[in-house]
Order: C-alpha cells, then sequence, then structure tokens
C-alpha cells in the first residue's frame, strides 16, 4: 500500500480496540499516519475480551500507535491527551451499540453515545482541530420500504436508533468553517474481529456447536450486508479527502452501504457452505426494534468520494470463515 503522509498527520480514533475503530486504525497506520487510540477496555465477556486484545495486539505492530484506555466520558483523560497531542483529524467511533439490548439500558446507551459524545466534540473545537469523522448508524432510519436516502426523514423506533439521532442532532450545533464535520451511518457490518451479537457471528457460532439458529420475522427480514473492508474505504476516502483539502462541506451524512438487501436465508447458505455445516433453523416473530427491512442508497458516497463499496456478500462471508477457522475456531465455541 502507497504511503500518502508518512508519519506527519496525528488522528484520534476513539473506539480503537473496537470492531469498526480497529480496522480503521490499521488501515491509517499503514498509510503513514499516526494514530493515537482511545477505548474502554476490560470487558467481562470472554470472548469479547479476546476479540478486543486481539485487535489491540494488531494495532501495537506498528510504531507509530499509541492508546490511552479511558471511557469517552472521562473529560480529564480525553483532555490530558488533547493537550499532549496535536490532531489534524479525530474520527469518533466509540459507541454503545445494539438495538435490543438498548430497550434495556436505555439511559446507557444515551450517556455514552450522546454524552459522550458531546465531551469528544467539545475538545475537538476547544483544541481548534479541523475536521470531525463520525459513525451514526442506519437505525435512525426506522421502518423504511425500499431504498434509504440521506434525504428521508428519521424515525428510529429503538433506543439505540434515538441515541444515535441525538448524537447527529448534537454534532451538527458544532459545525462550522472551522470545524467541518462529516457522518457515516454504517449498514450491518460484518467480517474478521467483528461483534459477536451480529447474526453472521452468532449464526457461526451456534452452527459449529450444533445448537440451533434462531430467524426472527419468520427469516423474512432482509438486510444491507457491509464488509468491514468497504466500511474502512469510506471512511479513510473521507479522511483522504480533508488532508486535500477536499472536503467543503461543514457538516454532511452519508449512508455506508453494500447496497443490496440480502435476505437472512442467503446468510445462512454462505455459512453452510464455508463451514461445511447444515444448519438447523427454528422460527420466531419479529423482535422488539427490528425493521423488516435495509437498503442502502450510496449515492452521495459515490459522488462525493468516487466510492461504492464492491465486496458481496458471499465474498465476504468466504472471508470472515477463513478468519474465524485460523483465529477462533474452537475458542468461538468454548467463549
Amino acid at each position: 500500500m502507497p504511503t500518502f503522509y508518512p508519519n506527519k498527520m496525528e488522528i484520534l480514533v476513539t473506539g480503537s480496540a473496537g470492531f469498526i475503530g480497529s480496522h480503521l486504525s490499521q488501515r491509517l497506520l499503514a498509510a503513514g499516519f499516526r494514530v493515537s487510540g482511545v477505548d474502554l477496555l476490560g470487558a467481562s465477556d470472554p470472548l469479547l475480551k479476546f476479540l478486543q486484545e486481539g485487535r489491540l495486539a494488531q494495532l501495537r505492530k506498528f510504531k507509530h500507535f499509541n492508546f490511552l484506555n479511558c471511557d469517552i466520558r472521562d473529560r480529564s483523560a480525553l483532555s490530558y491527551l488533547f493537550k499532549k497531542k496535536s490532531f489534524s483529524q479525530v474520527i469518533h467511533l466509540a459507541g454503545r451499540a445494539g438495538v435490543r439490548e438498548s430497550f434495556d439500558k436505555t439511559e446507557e446507551y444515551l450517556s455514552i453515545n450522546v454524552k459522550g459524545t458531546a465531551e469528544v466534540i467539545r475538545l475537538t473545537k476547544d483544541h481548534k482541530v479541523g475536521h470531525f469523522i463520525f459513525t451514526s448508524s442506519s437505525s435512525v432510519y426506522g421502518e423504511v420500504k425500499g431504498l434509504m436516502s440521506e434525504f428521508f426523514p428519521l424515525k428510529p423506533i429503538s433506543p439505540y436508533g434515538k441515541s444515535k439521532l441525538l448524537m447527529e442532532k448534537k454534532l451538527l450545533t458544532y459545525a462550522d468553517n472551522c470545524l467541518r464535520i462529516t457522518g457515516f451511518r454504517p449498514f450491518s457490518v460484518y467480517g474478521p474481529w467483528g461483534r459477536p451479537d451480529m447474526a453472521y457471528f452468532k449464526y457461526t457460532q451456534q452452527m459449529t456447536q450444533g445448537t440451533p439458529i434462531e430467524l426472527y420475522n419468520q427469516g423474512a427480514h432482509l438486510r444491507d450486508f457491509t464488509f468491514i473492508d468497504d466500511v474502512v474505504e469510506g471512511l479513510f476516502r473521507a479522511t483522504l479527502a480533508y488532508e486535500r483539502n477536499h472536503i467543503s462541506h461543514v457538516f454532511k451524512m452519508y449512508n455506508l452501504g453494500k447496497g443490496k438487501p440480502e435476505p437472512l436465508l442467503q446468510l445462512v447458505k454462505y455459512l453452510e457452505t464455508n463451514l461445511g455445516i447444515e444448519a438447523r433453523l427454528t422460527f420466531s416473530n419479529r423482535q422488539q426494534g427490528d425493521v423488516g427491512e435495509t437498503f442502502a442508497d450510496t449515492s452521495e458516497l459515490q459522488k462525493d468520494f468516487k466510492f461504492t463499496p464492491q465486496i458481496t456478500l458471499e465474498e465476504g462471508i468466504k472471508l470472515f470463515i477463513q478468519w474465524w477457522s485460523k483465529t477462533l475456531g474452537l475458542k468461538g465455541n468454548q467463549r
């Protein structure tokens, strides 16, 4: 990979031990950026802990990566980091994810996703950083039939989606010509080192354990699955655009999805093919907070960054299972 800005620009990445954050940090480091990562470690779940540690181990191979273990709501710790470093951009990926759990832990989601984000953006503004990139979620759209455009009314149906919408609105108030803000709404991100609560990861674990897969909404859900490398590419292009003075907006949101809704049963078929295991299926009703379909309109992403996600679900699941077999194997079943 060519080096664009060798060791000159330092970028803060919150959520750097997370799924998207670790992959993006690795891409930035490989391109010659310095990266300061922030995340909160100490997961009690053994599998989550294993994944966090494994992601960080990959990043610590790079000379120009440093890491701060802290909560984004810890103003004093973050303030110390901003005073110590001089960041050209801030990429804010830390947050509380997951639709179903948000109904039981609504206040926690609001605290992390809204109040935590407020701490990060205040310091970004105070220290005169010129560009702030962040991830919201496709959950802000709520129930929409067909293509989801960034210009649609936003009607989230879960506390998680509502917390992300409140986050977007909070950030909008900070945007001006001195602090440009670029937001992304990822759609059903999957791939190596991913989140165990996501369908593809959970199904793989259940299939290799020989336990049944439960398909909600009688298996009728359609999801716009987006491979992690495509998500990273979108974020990376926004980062480069700012360094090259190509960001003209003050505040703008972009969908980040493959643009092809797939049935959950198709996902299961690709898992069966790559694992060599026939899934045992059970069917149940739609769960609270679930939408029937997600479908990203990526025309704005293509227009501004000349990029549309390319990796098919079939290709992506093959890559995920290759990683699973090499990295987790029996660990994925024991944890």
